[in-house]
């Protein structure tokens, strides 16, 4: 994804197929979002996005993939394989 349409998906807010999610979120919160839009239609969770659509960003994007990763693996019944991308 390009930051232009990051930008557009952003200006719409959020929705039925886009979540978004600070960095700071407890792993509980995380793996329950993680699991209601792997149970609908699917979509995108945007990390360091907050409230009124305000960019805050991440402090570091490896640790932050690497966390999603632990959390859709260890956190999630059934497991949850999900695809991660850095803008």
């Amino acid at each position: 994804m390009e930051f232009a349409e990051l930008s557009e998906l952003v200006k719409r807010g959020g929705g039925y197929h886009f979540e978004f999610k600070l960095e700071e979120e407890s792993n509980e919160d995380f793996a329950k979002t993680i699991a209601c839009v792997a149970n609908t239609y699917g979509g995108k969770i945007l990390i360091g996005v907050g409230d009124g659509s305000e960019f805050i960003g991440v402090s570091d994007v490896d640790k932050v993939m690497l966390r999603l990763d632990d959390i859709a693996t260890n956190h999630c019944e059934p497991l949850v394989t999900i695809l991660q991308e850095s803008v």
